[in-house]
């Protein structure tokens, strides 16, 4: 009986040394774009959670605004999120054309001699986080006359 040498069989199936280390580089190189896809993805995802608490503590500030805040100027902290409000009252607009006669009925001229007892504002609110990032409401509300 003889014994089959290797050199009778043939040439051997698999990879060289060489083939090895470059598909071992190219998984090196996509684990590491991979890597920086996730990190590049946590940022996003912590930024946009701190938008939403800063637009659901600007949203509640609006929402708690009262004559006894409403001074311009005003400011403070909430949840560790610090707050400005300034307030101005609105300038009348000009008076509508006369196209627009059915939205000219809603601009009455009180009658001499009587103020208004409202007056409307502009407010604007801004949100500041703990990282700097900022949002900033523009809302009217009315407050009342000074007598």
């Amino acid at each position: 009986m003889s014994r089959a040498t290797r050199s009778n069989r043939g040439p051997q199936g698999g990879f060289t040394l060489l083939e090895v280390l470059v598909a071992l580089a190219l998984l090196a190189a996509a684990m590491a774009a991979l890597g920086s896809l996730a990190s590049a993805g946590r940022r996003a995802n912590r930024a946009e959670i701190e938008r939403v608490e800063l637009a659901q503590v600007a949203r509640r500030l609006v929402n708690e605004l009262t004559e006894r805040n409403f001074a311009s100027g005003s400011t403070g902290a909430a949840d560790g999120y610090a707050w400005r409000i300034d307030v101005e009252p609105m300038v009348a607009a000009a008076p509508l054309p006369e196209q627009s006669a059915p939205l000219a009925a809603f601009q009455t001229p009180l009658p001499a001699g009587q103020q208004a007892m409202w007056i409307p504002y502009r407010v604007i609110l801004r949100v500041t986080g703990p990282t700097g990032a900022s949002v900033e409401i523009v809302t009217a509300r009315l407050g009342r006359a000074a007598s």
